[in-house]
């Protein structure tokens, strides 16, 4: 099924939104996507799901918790070494952090217009 004019549109500023608004790059934009359609998710399962390595998908991971758009929680471990994370998107909590930011976006881009 192929997405219809009006919805490649909205996708279109939801993408250009996040690249000005966070300064994702076009694939951190496809990872959050990603990771934005799971109940949860971890590196190792993201990597294979998006076919990147595992590093570059921590860094992106890292990233987008970062600016607030992931919730990152400590798993136990119970074999030592490093701690495993899993990654999820609050939907709610990202919904009303994309509002502000938009809003603080539009304020700036309205102050600028005014003093052309």
């Amino acid at each position: 099924m192929t997405m219809s004019i009006e919805s490649q549109e909205k996708a279109l500023v939801f993408r250009r939104f996040l690249m000005v608004a966070y300064g994702l790059s076009e694939g951190d934009i496809d990872v959050f996507m990603k990771v934005s359609q799971l109940t949860s998710t971890d590196v190792e399962k993201l990597a294979q799901e998006v076919k990147i390595s595992k590093s570059r998908v921590s860094l992106i991971l890292k990233k987008l918790s970062d600016v607030g758009l992931l919730e990152k929680t400590k798993q136990g471990s119970t074999t030592g070494g490093r701690p495993r994370y899993i990654y999820k998107v609050n939907k709610d909590a990202v919904k009303s952090h994309m509002m502000g930011r938009a809003e603080e976006l539009c304020s700036t881009l309205r102050e600028v217009i005014k003093n052309l």
